[in-house]
């Protein structure tokens, strides 16, 4: 080859070598939003949300029973069609199935498709309550998987589609507890909490109710490598209490956003300011910190909504909290952090200040 040809060639060659492989410059495909809704909670703790991807929705638990308006105004508002598709149930405390139990949060629906739940029996009225709601629904037609027989009864596959690109997948802990047997409040309910993953493209939607740490390293142990490659959305367990959230397991999963659902304790809410130590403990958000610090919370933020398509959250909106809280002195304007990361509030600078 002459000296005129090589050079040629090298110029052709030169936009490769200088970009790398020309697909990996193209577009990335984005998908269909996703929508995830964070409930505000208004008493010590509450953890209820609803996700809606086209005319699919689930809800996963219920707040307290205080909290069954405010569940009831997002499943009326987002199930437009009024089938909800699917209700998950985590575990029994009462701050996770009390707004279920009444059943008014299901007053605007004509049928719930799918019940998934903990199974087994927690002798208090509160559950006794949820259990007939649930047994009502049942009667009517909804299909219904205790956690347990989906892994021990081969009762249904663990996964469950929505759609081509997303789909619902609940993973084992090793802890879920046989239908029909009975624990008192002597046990650690947390333990026996449903955990699932909502897998939408290159996105996975954790969620985990309570589960303790002891679930959380059978996780990682059960699936190696679940989470690699994957942009991770992280809600945070335990209302972010230090019994979940364990450090291996946050490096394990690598959230690029988290959520923590809980509401503002009664002592904090005062002239003093934040006085005590509450969820979402300090550690936690350390913890979470090193990671993303696109981490929101219903206590500052109020309701949350947020918008995924399949490559990332491409969107967080808050509604503004309705419980509020002290700073210096001065009552802190919810409007002005409602779509702030949790980081860059007032409360966190105040909260960072607690021994």
């Amino acid at each position: 080859m002459n000296t005129k040809h090589l050079l040629a060639f090298a110029i052709l060659l030169l936009p490769c070598i200088s970009c790398g492989c020309r697909h990996k410059n193209k577009k990335e495909k984005v998908g269909d939003d996703l929508e995830i809704h964070f409930f505000e909670m208004n008493k010590t703790y509450g953890d209820s949300f609803l996700v809606k991807y086209h005319d699919y929705e689930i809800l996963v638990d219920g707040g307290n029973t205080t909290d069954a308006k405010t569940v009831r105004a997002g499943v009326k508002k987002y199930c437009t069609d009024g089938v909800l598709e699917m209700l998950i149930a985590t575990h029994p405390h009462a701050d996770h199935v009390g707004g279920l139990s009444s059943g008014l949060a299901f007053t605007d629906l004509k049928s719930i498709t799918t019940i998934v739940d903990y199974g087994y029996t927690y002798s208090t009225s509160t559950n006794r309550n949820y259990e007939s709601i649930r047994t009502k629904f049942v009667n009517k037609g909804s299909e219904y998987y205790p956690i347990y027989n989906i892994f021990n009864e081969n009762a249904h596959s663990p996964i469950f589609n929505i759609d081509d690109n997303i789909f619902i997948e609940f993973l084992n802990t090793n802890l879920y507890l046989p239908v029909g047997e009975t624990k008192d409040g002597s046990f650690d309910h947390n333990s026996a909490s449903v955990v699932a993953t909502i897998n939408y493209m290159n996105t996975k939607f954790y969620f985990g109710g309570d589960i303790v740490t002891e679930g959380e390293m059978n996780i990682r142990d059960n699936y190696p490598n679940y989470f690699d490659n994957s942009y991770t959305i992280y809600k945070a367990s335990h209302h972010g209490s230090t019994t979940s959230n364990n450090m291996n397991f946050l490096d394990y999963v690598d959230p690029k956003v988290a959520f923590i659902s809980s509401a503002i304790i009664e002592d904090n809410r005062t002239e003093k300011g934040i006085v005590t130590t509450q969820h979402p403990y300090k550690s936690v958000l350390n913890q979470l910190i090193k990671h993303t610090s696109d981490i929101y919370w219903t206590g500052t933020c109020g309701n949350i909504n947020a918008i995924c398509n399949g490559l990332s959250v491409t969107s967080v909106k808050g509604e503004g909290a309705t419980v509020h809280y002290y700073s210096q002195g001065l009552m802190v304007d919810s409007e002005s952090e409602k779509d702030l990361p949790l980081p860059q509030t007032r409360w966190y600078e105040d909260m960072s200040k607690l021994r």
